[in-house]
């Protein structure tokens, strides 16, 4: 199978996302990049979006390791929680970001006695 990327290919950048009939999932990403010798090149791909689920889905699929109780959420809407929490659907990294911003107590200490 033929590398889309080379390896020594850095300073990836997303320019556009567009609807695309000829593309399997009906929009294509052009990505630049740059080469080690400074070429910098395009290439097009089918874009794909990252997958959604609820804060609750992504939560118990954290491993129990890095589990913690939110003491105050204050990376989700607030003024409907349940929905925020429990219906809205979100990337990872937003459910990241969220966590981010809320009070949060470790649930098992993260130093070995």
């Amino acid at each position: 199978m033929e590398q889309l990327i080379p390896k020594d290919a850095h300073s990836f950048e997303v320019f556009a996302i567009k609807d695309s009939k000829d593309s399997p999932t009906g929009k294509e990403a052009f990505i630049g990049f740059k080469l080690s010798n400074g070429d910098f090149h395009f290439i097009s791909v089918p874009f794909t979006e990252p997958p959604k689920k609820t804060s609750k889905d992504w939560y118990e699929s954290m491993p129990e390791k890095e589990k913690v109780v939110i003491m105050d959420p204050d990376g989700w809407d607030r003024s409907n929680y349940e929905y925020s929490f429990n219906e809205e659907l979100i990337t990872e990294e937003e459910f990241h970001k969220r966590l981010c911003s809320s009070t949060c107590m470790w649930k098992t200490s993260l130093f070995k006695k």
